[in-house]
């Protein structure tokens, strides 16, 4: 989650302030065009843009994915001590 595509940089203060024009902090002199804004928007066309949008996805999709790998292996790791506890007489109660 720390990953700078994830929560670290893309969906906190770069790409979502980006998109929201909430932030420009920019001199006058460098300040981008209304084109340049716009083309933030453009993910067909822009490939700058459309990479934004896929990293955010595949980095999100691999962290979902380790999550529920996590999960699936603590469950299974319960289920298999509660069996072992199970045979050899041991109670469940702490």
């Amino acid at each position: 989650m720390t990953l700078l595509d994830n929560y670290g940089k893309r969906l906190s203060y770069d790409y979502i302030e980006r998109l929201a024009q909430r932030y420009d902090n920019y001199d006058i002199s460098v300040a981008p065009s209304d084109k340049t804004r716009a083309e933030i928007y453009d993910y067909k066309n822009n490939a700058n843009a459309k990479e934004d949008v896929n990293s955010v996805w595949v980095n999100q999709f691999g962290t979902i994915a380790n999550l529920n790998n996590l999960l699936f292996t603590a469950w299974s790791t319960k289920e298999k001590m509660l069996c072992l506890r199970t045979a050899i007489g041991e109670s469940d109660e702490r």
